[in-house]
């Protein structure tokens, strides 16, 4: 078969999953154009959805908020933390002189829906297709919103990341990945995802630009289910965070021209990034936080969807950070009719200058991946 055919068949499998992923991402600009116009925000900014993710990131300040229920179900009355030691801008545009990366991917595997662990390697074979040539890329492998490491056909180092790249001279690219569960209790069955990050690595050059798009964007590569056949490793996940009644106003933001509602589109999750607790009236966006070393980056995640269970992790330069009280996990069962939020407090000290941090939302019910908006950190 000739290389260009194969190139034409890759086009039209991934064709379907490219339109989708573009489909969401526009449904994302009007849905946050559409809560700018009913609260009237004065600064003029634009939250863009990744692809595979329903998300935008906000900072939000209040004196105090609603009673509160923890996720333990005790309800305790709250107000905002002392003044934020963070500071912090709204996100621009694309950035103008960034060229966007095609990619179109098979899972040459992809017959294979049900994956059976018993001890030996799993492995996944990709051919993935890149325009323009020569770009980077890397996959992360989940399995149930944990992060596995892998070795691969280029690197027999496992690792919890790989980087790859089509050459200048060969638009694709054949790459096997081999992985182990980290955790997993025998009998059970788990949710396997391969999501696949354009150039992981790019760093803005300062901070006279705010966004990292095109780059750092995701795309779910590799959908399957894992029977789990061996034994028991367990890992522990922090289910520590805060549960309130969802309000009207907030409910509304959501709401489509259509006369549905986002929220209630099943396994759908929606999250932020906030430096201050939801005051109930705005999302003013953040692309960057600006923290001195000796400090901590404190921030919130608000989180609304419909009846789901999600496993979230932060990542700073591509590195998972236990930002859930010492763990690197937070399992999340989302409610309909309820608003969640979860303070985040990461020690900055090992990190300096320029630096990206990201959160992750995987679902346990569902193969959904949402990868959230890069933010640029500057540690000083």
């Amino acid at each position: 078969m000739s290389i260009m055919l194969v190139y034409v068949l890759i086009l039209l499998i991934g064709g379907y999953g490219y339109l989708q992923e573009k489909y969401k991402m526009l449904k994302q600009i009007y849905l946050y154009r559409v809560i700018r116009s009913k609260y009237k925000m004065k600064k003029r900014v634009l939250a863009i959805l990744l692809a595979s993710a329903v998300l935008m990131i906000s900072g939000c300040g209040r004196d105090t908020i609603p009673d509160r229920e923890t996720s333990s179900g005790n309800k305790e009355s709250v107000t905002s933390s002392s003044e934020s030691n963070i500071e912090y801008e709204s996100m621009p545009l694309y950035h103008q002189d960034e060229e966007s990366t095609n990619y179109q991917i098979m899972n040459t595997t992809w017959e294979n829906q049900l994956v059976e662990y018993t001890g030996d390697y799993i492995e996944e074979n990709f051919q993935i297709v890149t325009s323009p040539k020569g770009e980077e890329f890397t996959l992360f492998v989940y399995i149930d919103g944990v992060r596995t490491p892998y070795y691969s056909s280029e690197d027999e180092e496992v690792k919890d990341y790989q980087l790859f790249r089509t050459t200048d001279d060969k638009l694709m690219k054949d790459i096997s990945i081999y992985f182990k569960p980290v955790e997993g209790k025998k009998g059970e069955t788990y949710n396997l995802d391969v999501v696949l990050v354009n150039n992981p690595e790019y760093m803005l050059k300062d901070t006279s630009w705010l966004s990292f798009l095109p780059f750092l964007t995701s795309n779910s590569i590799c959908v399957k289910q894992l029977k789990y056949e061996y034994e028991d490793k367990l890992m522990e996940m922090s289910d520590n965070y805060d549960v309130y009644e969802l309000d009207k106003r907030m409910e509304e933001m959501f709401d489509d021209p259509d006369g549905t509602n986002s929220l209630d589109e099943e396994e759908n999750v929606w999250f932020d990034y906030c430096t201050e607790p939801f005051d109930g009236h705005s999302f003013p966006p953040v692309g960057y936080f600006s923290v001195n070393k000796n400090d901590t980056l404190d921030f919130y995640i608000p989180i609304l969807g419909n009846d789901s269970e999600y496993v979230f992790s932060v990542y700073i330069n591509n590195e998972l950070v236990p930002a859930f009280d010492g763990k690197e996990y937070l399992d999340v069962k989302v409610k309909r009719d309820k608003y969640i939020e979860r303070k985040v407090s990461i020690p900055v000290d090992k990190y300096s200058g320029l630096n990206k941090i990201y959160v992750v939302a995987v679902s346990k019910g569902r193969n959904y991946v949402y990868k959230g908006w890069t933010c640029l950190l500057e540690v000083k």
